[in-house]
């Protein structure tokens, strides 16, 4: 007999039951397929898609209730813990579109009540490839996208132009190219030429690198859709932000001048570098005004200048206010203004002010002013600030993520030399108060450094496009599609160049860019692309454009 050691019996123990018991559980089924010819619906000859990945979620696509890939022929199958009864908290069926690849339908279905034993088929999902196209450009820093009115009309009635969206891009200083612009070939294929050159575009030279930029029927003259250009630009001997007038003569629209309008130099207080721009009737006229952010002298700091349009022909514009001193800020002090949004936050039928800022290497801060008026003063009030401890503020995006009539806040961070967030600030909603409230916090692949909100695929609900950096002095990174048909921001993206971008993305713009309304109006749907400024180094780069 072995003795056993390191035991002791208890005499005295008393004995428990424990019951268990079996969950009671339901199935989704449905496929993933290539909807070739983009309806939407699963048809004859459309072929299933293999290993995409399924998900069902609840609570706001917090939490994963079950998941799977797809098999060869497309085809999926998720066991989920019943839901029905008390049916108060429904499922959505998500997936993630392949790299490359973008949805036709909605990426999330539901809610969904499942009883126990019950299966619920035919929850599919259509996809299909994007289109790319390749430009060649330089020293990446911003994009803008409208269309510029080249010639494209018969005879003289401008009436009959194509109504296509062309693309320009701000460079690095260093080259005579710093302003590129590429006009759109609508209807031809490809949709734009390689290089920026005659007759399919062309370059300007600024007189300093372009952070930011703005297209906006800026003059009087007839006629008034031709956009102008409002160049942000690091500060220079002549100024810090300029304006480019678009041509009006009957043959060379779409073209700016070979350097700034002449006398269009303008120059903020603090001689920063103008690092957001935006336009907005913010003063009563008959044109739109200028507002700039601007990266201070002083580190952490900046400033953001309201300039006045005189409403004039070709008008002139003069500075009217100043914040900080104007707009009630906080401490009486702002950071670096890295982005800048329009946005009605309350719905009083008035654009509201969002800004980004850095104000330290890894910190920020969120600001919304309240539009409060047009006459000169404080004609935006601060009404929200918050502090971001350990996330430098980059980039904005204003979108009803949760469709409840009121935009929220999408803010891109750094927060490391090799990573950054997604912030979802939710908007409460407040009539007579702003107030937003961080709803999710979402790890990105590096630093985020553009976004743009757009209608990419699913729903006909707005999605995020996301350019980001590996890190904070290499040219790595890459861009992302967050699909936010599920009314939150997912914990991935999807990338629409299924690797072929692996470099720094600084700068993005949205636009369909396979429209046009003459000759004929192309068939429905009408679909949004985004095009990505890509930065391979110090001196090189491309855009890629992203069709649907």
């Amino acid at each position: 007999m072995i003795p056993l050691t390191g035991f002791m019996t208890n005499p005295g123990a008393a004995s428990h039951e424990f019951g268990l018991g079996s969950t009671a559980v339901g199935q989704v089924r449905g496929k993933v397929f290539r909807d070739n010819n983009r309806n939407g619906v699963f048809d004859s000859g459309e072929t299933g898609f293999e290993n995409v990945f399924v998900s069902v979620v609840s609570n706001g696509g917090t939490t994963t209730q079950g998941f799977a890939h797809t098999d060869a022929s497309g085809d999926y199958t998720i066991t989920t813990p019943a839901n029905s009864p008390p049916g108060t908290n429904g499922y959505y069926v998500t997936i993630t579109p392949p790299s490359g690849f973008f949805a036709t339908s909605s990426t999330a279905l539901g809610p969904l009540y499942l009883t126990s034993g019950q299966t619920i088929n035919g929850k599919n999902f259509g996809v299909t490839a994007y289109q790319v196209i390749s430009l060649a450009a330089s020293r990446v820093l911003s994009l803008a996208s409208l269309d510029l009115q080249e010639r494209d009309w018969v005879g003289s009635d401008p009436a009959t132009a194509h109504a296509d969206a062309d693309i320009v891009l701000g460079a690095d200083a260093g080259g005579t190219d710093n302003i590129s612009v590429w006009f759109n070939l609508y209807n031809s294929s490809p949709l734009f030429s390689n290089a920026p050159s005659s007759p399919n575009g062309y370059t300007r030279n600024a007189p300093q690198s372009v952070l930011a930029m703005a297209l906006d029927s800026l003059d009087l003259n007839a006629p008034r859709s031709r956009p102008d250009l409002v160049t942000g630009t690091k500060s220079a001997v002549g100024g810090n932000f300029f304006i480019w007038f678009n041509q009006n003569s009957s043959d060379n629209e779409g073209y700016f001048p070979t350097t700034y309008s002449p006398g269009k130099n303008y120059q903020t207080q603090d001689q920063g570098d103008v690092q957001a721009v935006l336009t907005m009737d913010c003063a009563g006229g008959s044109g739109p005004d200028i507002i700039v952010g601007t990266r201070s002298l002083t580190a952490g700091r900046g400033t953001i200048e309201i300039w006045q349009n005189n409403d004039v022909a070709t008008p002139s514009f003069s500075r009217q206010e100043t914040y900080p001193s104007a707009g009630n800020i906080p401490l009486n002090q702002l950071g670096e203004v890295t982005a800048m949004k329009l946005a009605d936050v309350n719905a009083d039928g008035r654009r509201d002010l969002i800004v980004a800022t850095r104000t330290g290497i890894y910190s920020g801060e969120l600001l919304v002013f309240k539009n409060v008026g047009n006459t000169n003063g404080n004609r935006f009030l601060c009404a929200f600030d918050l502090a971001l401890d350990t996330d430098a503020a980059t980039s904005i995006a204003c979108t009803d993520v949760d469709l409840d009539g009121y935009p929220d806040i999408v803010l891109g961070t750094q927060d490391g030399a090799s990573s950054g967030n997604l912030l979802y600030f939710h908007n409460e909603g407040m009539s007579l108060t702003v107030d937003f409230q961080l709803k999710r916090k979402v790890n990105a692949p590096g630093i985020v450094t553009a976004l743009a909100p757009g209608d990419f695929g699913g729903l006909s609900r707005t999605d995020l496009a996301v350019g980001w950096r590996a890190d904070a002095s290499g040219y790595g990174g890459g861009v992302l599609i967050y699909y936010l048909d599920a009314g939150t921001l997912p914990p991935s993206g999807t990338d629409p160049s299924s690797g072929l971008i692996t470099s720094f993305v600084p700068a993005l713009t949205t636009s369909n860019f396979n429209y046009g309304v003459y000759p004929s109006v192309p068939a429905p749907p009408f679909l949004t692309d985004v095009a990505a400024g890509v930065k391979t180094g110090p001196t090189t780069g491309a855009v890629y454009v992203f069709i649907r």
